[in-house]
């Protein structure tokens, strides 16, 4: 039935690429999250789903880590996200509600990652993440929304991504 064919939208795709390192320091890996917003896990086939329906994220999960027991802070995707970008709870930070952000005294992932070295994008095609906090330290930023509904271009923002973050990583 083409009514049950779970389209996924990515939200939100961040990624951290270091240069290599010097000989006398351990190698540091790269961080992509992807952060997709109202999604069923158990209609994943990483979670056993007989249905093909995220071929895309089954390959991503085969090759990095899956987190089985994650949890959303809010059912809010503003508060959601803000607290992952600086690891405060809503009720701690003051990222509440409708204009919920990153406060501006927190650090967040991207300045972080920023700071430690590593390039960085942060690349959305929702409306819920309007405000430049959530970008605050990222080098690449792209926002792929149309004014209301869906916008379509997941996969063409996964591409942006992908391309930015394989010229960062070199040949």
């Amino acid at each position: 039935d083409p009514r049950m064919r779970l389209h996924l939208s990515p939200l939100v795709l961040l990624f951290a690429c270091g240069s290599p390192p010097p000989d006398s320091l351990p190698a540091r890996g790269n961080l992509i999250v992807v952060v997709v917003d109202t999604l069923r896990a158990d209609h994943l086939g990483l979670h056993g789903y007989e249905r093909d329906t995220s071929p895309f994220l089954d390959e991503i999960a085969r090759q990095g880590v899956v987190f089985e027991n994650a949890q959303s802070v809010s059912s809010f995707t503003r508060e959601s996200v803000s607290a992952l970008l600086t690891g405060h709870l809503p009720s701690s930070s003051g990222s509440i509600g409708w204009y919920a952000a990153p406060a501006d005294h927190l650090p967040t992932l991207g300045t972080a990652y920023a700071q430690a070295g590593y390039r960085t994008g942060f690349f959305t095609t929702t409306l819920m993440l309007p405000d430049p906090a959530y970008a605050r330290g990222f080098e690449s930023v792209e926002h792929l929304a149309k004014k209301g509904g869906v916008s379509g271009k997941g996969h063409a923002l996964s591409a942006r991504a992908l391309a930015i973050r394989e010229k960062a990583l070199g040949p």
